[in-house]
């Protein structure tokens, strides 16, 4: 799809929006795909220097990936959540009839949950450095808008690598002072291998 294009499906999308929040019933979104809006993303795990600001991006680009699934961005679903708030209000364990009224707002088939579930860190002495190996797991659930109940869960493992040199006394000298941006590239890496995997799931 060429970038004009991408373009005016955004325009499109906010526009509709625009008219939800007006009170004007939405029309259904790419009825040739099955619809999906990426509503939580449990970051909570990860370091508070962790970067968390595209987590929400990476589920949503791990769903569409196959091109079997439409997802919502996350400006359309944010300002969605804002007029259904008992949704919003309920988090990480939505009550079935807040998903259904809100996937009935959004005219969603599908709506998605993702999880930090662990996280985890170790080092290895390689003699000339110290090899820091990062790992999180991550999972995420679809929620059938129909019924409130989930229908598919799928994780993913994520990890990333970082190298400390230090001196014969202790002294660091070179190397990862700080371990959010590993953290972060690693969670991302969780979520989309989750996210790809139920796809799948939700598209055979």
């Amino acid at each position: 799809m060429s970038k004009r294009r991408q373009g005016l499906g955004a325009i499109a999308l906010t526009a509709l929006v625009v008219l939800a929040s007006l009170g004007v019933d939405l029309p259904v979104i790419a009825a040739d795909r099955p619809v999906c809006a990426v509503t939580f993303v449990d970051s909570s795990q990860l370091p508070k220097d962790a970067g968390r600001s595209k987590l929400n991006d990476v589920v949503t680009a791990g769903l569409s990936s196959n091109g079997k699934l439409a997802v919502l961005d996350k400006e359309a679903v944010a300002m969605l959540m804002i007029k259904e708030a008992a949704f919003a209000e309920s988090g990480l364990n939505p009550h079935p009839e807040a998903v259904i009224r809100f996937a009935k707002l959004a005219k969603t088939r599908y709506v998605v949950i993702g999880r930090i579930t662990s996280v985890s860190d170790r080092e290895d002495d390689k003699f000339a450095f110290t090899l820091l190996t990062f790992e999180v797991r991550a999972d995420v659930q679809a929620i059938d808008g129909e019924t409130g109940t989930v229908i598919a869960t799928a994780d993913g493992l994520g990890s990333a690598e970082a190298k400390r040199f230090v001196t014969a006394d202790g002294t660091m000298i070179a190397g990862a002072r700080t371990f959010g941006t590993h953290y972060a590239r690693a969670a991302e890496q969780a979520l989309k291998n989750a996210a790809l995997a139920l796809a799948t799931k939700l598209t055979p």
